[in-house]
Parts: structure tokens; C-alpha cells; sequence
């Protein structure tokens, strides 16, 4: 019985041309190579994975900022107007408008401007800004490497409900759980994603309140998007220890798929929720692992595997910045034989 196993795993293992045999532990370079597309810096220290993001490609002409993110397009008018905003992903769009009569007051037009981030949380991002939409109210954009951050700034306690409209294109959308989702039409995959919205201290962003919610509704051929701010959270805004400006936080996310997922193959390894992959516990690197053969046995079942893993290592320079290498990189192929 030895000796046929020991033939049939010969008889795979020489099938695989261009396979590494080995383990998963080596990390080394095989012939296999997948373009993976370009992510943010995993930064190791402190014994934590974390993702730091990389700047985005922004632009500027007479009218518009033009901001190319990892897996979305942002165009923004420089004056706030109809449709000032348009987050786009492949086909599928979402244009946002402001209404100018608001539950507060009436919108000021303004023309914005690009300006550099200089805050710990996003040191060097660029964003756009509209100054004094309102009084004691601005209204800024972060370009991430997949999501728009933005960012209602209010300077003092004003009992505030933001209204904004959007249409959409090539996407249907669904609430749940707080969150909005928007699916392709054709595809049927998520293409865009709106999470729950927050507010925070702008100097201490530790400091957070979730008492905010949305509320959506359909208007034509457009949506209303209302940010409500709760009872619990006026009074978490009238607290007379909270620290001004307070941020109230709504993003839109175009960075959904996954390139794992993408190839159809099973993550691998631990799994680290801040980061949101499954990253090899020996070598630090994203993992799945594809099973070419089980041969289940009494008492003995025969799995055969390998395991793909892509380096999601930086150089440092000596200002501490990230340099990231261009891909596509060359994926390592392992081999694992599992004899429970």
C-alpha cells in the first residue's frame, strides 16, 4: 500500500510543470506569476499588521479635480453645484448633489480647493475642501487608495441634519445593518459600499460617537440620503467637555474585490481582522492555498496542496516613506502533504 501512494504522489508531483516542490515556510520564487494589483504598505511593527494607505494620482484643471484612486475614478467640481461629485467604477457611477435648501439654512456656493493632509491619521493624503458651506461648516474629500473620505466639519454644537441627493448608473442599491451597498446590474457583485456613518474629535479621532444613522429614500429618478443624528448623539455633541471641530464621517468605498477572491482560490493562514486578509504566519504575506488531490482513507487521508503567496513587502527609504515595487510580482508555490 506504501509503495502505490508513494508512486501516485510521484505521478502528480511530476504532472505540475514548473512547481516547486517544498514548503510553504521557504516563500521562494517559482514560475507562476499573477499580476496582484497595487494595495497599500503593511507596516509590522509593534508585533501588528496594519495597512498604511499610499497617495492617490489628483489632478487639477479650471473646473474640475480629477483623482485616480487604486480601483476608482473621482471627479469633483471646483464649485459646489449640481452634481459636483461623481465616484465611478468601471460602468457603474454615483453622482452626489447637495440640495441647497437645507432643514438649517441655505447652502453657500463656494468654490473649493485641493490642499495636502498634515494630521497623524492621514499624513501627506490629498484632499478637497469647500470652506463655510454653512457657518461654522466645511466640507472635505480624502482621496484613499480605495475609498472617498468625507468629512462634514462643524466648528460649534448646532442640532444638524445633512441632506444630500444621488443617482446612480449600472448599480442597484441595498441597506443593512446601517450600511449601504450598491450591486452591479450585470454582475450581480458588490461594486460600491457606503458603511455606517461616524462622528469623532477632529484632533482626537479616538474620541467617536455611532448615534448617526442614514435614511434613504427614493425621489425620481435620484435618492435622498439623510444623515440623522440620534438623541444620544446631540447629547454626545452638547457634551460640554467635547473638544470642536467635530467630523462627521461618511465614506464611499470602490476598492471591493479582492485579488484572492478574484483568483477562486482559498485564503490560507492566520487570519487579521485590521487587515482584512489571511496573511502566512511564518513569512508575513498574503496566502491561499489550492487542493490538487484528496484521497480519503481509513484512518489516513492523502491531501495534496499548494500554496500561492504574494510579497506585499516595501523598501524604506531614508526619510521613512514607502517605495513600492511595481507589479506584477512572482508568486511562491509550495507543496503540502497532510496525513492526519
Amino acid at each position: 500500500m506504501r509503495r502505490k501512494v508513494l508512486f501516485l504522489i510521484l505521478i502528480l508531483m511530476s504532472s505540475f510543470v514548473g512547481s516547486k516542490v517544498g514548503s510553504e515556510e521557504n516563500c521562494e520564487r517559482s514560475q507562476v506569476q499573477y499580476c496582484i494589483p497595487k494595495r497599500g504598505v503593511q507596516d509590522f511593527s509593534d508585533g501588528e499588521i496594519v495597512m498604511v494607505e499610499r497617495p492617490v494620482e489628483v489632478s487639477l484643471d479650471d473646473e474640475y479635480c480629477s483623482v485616480l484612486g487604486m480601483s476608482y475614478n473621482c471627479l469633483i467640481k471646483k464649485e459646489l453645484s449640481e452634481g459636483f461629485l461623481t465616484f465611478q467604477k468601471g460602468d457603474a457611477l454615483i453622482v452626489y448633489d447637495i440640495p441647497g435648501e437645507q432643514p438649517f439654512g441655505k447652502l453657500n456656493v463656494v468654490e473649493g480647493f485641493c490642499k495636502e493632509r498634515g494630521d497623524d491619521q492621514y499624513q501627506g493624503m490629498k484632499s478637497f475642501v469647500y470652506e463655510e458651506i454653512f457657518e461654522g461648516m466645511d466640507l472635505r474629500y480624502t482621496f484613499l487608495h480605495h475609498k472617498v473620505l468625507e468629512e462634514v466639519v462643524i466648528e460649534k454644537f448646532r442640532g444638524i441634519q445633512i441632506v444630500q441627493q444621488f443617482s446612480i448608473e449600472n448599480v442597484w442599491l441595498s441597506e443593512k445593518e446601517g450600511s449601504i451597498y450598491f450591486y452591479h446590474e450585470k454582475t450581480g457583485r458588490l461594486t460600491f459600499f457606503i458603511p455606517p456613518p461616524v462622528m469623532y474629535e477632529e484632533g482626537n479621532p479616538g474620541v467617536r460617537c455611532h448615534d448617526i444613522h442614514y435614511e434613504v429614500k427614493p425621489a425620481g429618478d435620484k435618492y435622498i440620503i439623510r444623515k440623522v443624528i440620534d438623541k444620544e448623539g446631540l447629547n454626545w455633541l452638547k457634551d460640554p467637555e467635547r473638544v470642536y471641530p467635530v467630523v462627521i464621517d461618511s465614506t464611499t468605498e470602490g476598492g471591493i474585490s479582492d485579488p484572492w477572491e478574484e483568483s477562486g482560490l482559498l485564503p490560507y493562514g492566520q487570519y487579521f481582522k485590521n487587515v482584512n486578509e489571511y496573511v502566512s504566519p511564518t513569512c508575513g504575506s498574503l496566502t491561499v492555498k489550492q487542493t490538487d488531490l484528496y484521497l480519503p482513507g481509513r484512518g489516513m487521508d492523502l491531501v495534496i496542496s499548494r500554496v500561492y503567496t504574494t510579497p506585499q513587502l516595501f523598501t524604506i527609504d531614508d526619510g521613512f516613506q514607502p517605495v513600492e515595487e511595481d507589479p506584477p510580482w512572482e508568486i511562491a508555490n509550495g507543496w503540502r502533504f497532510d496525513f492526519p
